[in-house]
């Protein structure tokens, strides 16, 4: 058997400055966030530098703050680490859509939790 590209892809959770400041003003885990966007950014920078080390392929998944709260308010869920991280799976898992955007198959990869949030 022949292992799949999916058995070593790590997905990372990818935001831009705009949105990153959003997210930590609503989420309700917002105490656990980084300082600052820069803080996030370098973490997550170390943590993609490990995998990669590490011979795992990434995959960045940006996450859109309203497309999480939609998705979050469809699931009746709260905006915490851990459904943020459903929710990147969720993205990669959906062969055609979450909330309208199209993406690729991301079976078998898994959510870089240390660089989560």
């Amino acid at each position: 058997m022949n292992p799949q590209l999916g058995a070593y892809t790590v997905a990372m959770p990818w935001y831009s400055r705009d949105d990153f400041i959003r997210l930590t003003a609503i989420a309700q885990d917002r105490d656990s966030a980084p300082a600052s966007y820069d803080d996030w950014k370098r973490q997550a920078e170390k943590v993609a530098a490990q995998y990669l080390a590490n011979g795992k392929a990434l995959q960045l998944v940006t996450v859109h703050v309203d497309e999480l709260l939609d998705w979050l308010k469809e699931r009746n869920l709260p905006n915490t680490t851990a459904n943020r991280i459903r929710f990147v799976e969720a993205k990669l898992a959906s062969p055609d859509q979450v909330n309208g955007v199209h993406r690729s198959s991301g079976a078998g990869s898994h959510c870089a939790s240390r660089a989560s949030w």
